[in-house]
């Protein structure tokens, strides 16, 4: 099952992010993350994989998994701040030629 989580401007419920996930019977995959512009680093992407940690975590699955590509260092930086670890790395898999990090955050049993 493919889902999104939102988060919106408050004072005009704007979408201003976004996060596509879906769940897996053993882990969930984050899919995308978008933040507008003008709305990053204010901790809005935090805040949604927070709840989707949350989420994995009260349907009970394993780990919470995603891929980010090596030229995006903010979004590696993000995910090592919550847990996640490198897991694994898929060559030249971006249409710039970077590599994709694959990355995990595993919960305790």
């Amino acid at each position: 099952m493919t889902d999104v989580l939102v988060t919106t401007e408050p004072s005009t419920d704007a979408i201003i992010g976004y996060l596509v996930y879906r769940v897996l019977p053993d882990f969930v995959e984050i899919l995308d993350v978008r933040i507008h512009p003008a709305h990053r680093r204010l901790g809005c992407a935090l805040a949604l994989i927070q709840h989707l940690i949350s989420k994995a975590q009260s349907i009970e699955r394993e780990a919470l998994c995603l891929e980010v590509s090596t030229s995006n260092s903010p979004a590696q930086a993000l995910y090592r701040q919550l847990g996640f670890a490198t897991v694994g790395r898929r060559k030249s898999y971006y249409p710039d030629g970077s590599d994709a990090l694959l990355m995990d955050l595993k919960f305790s049993p």
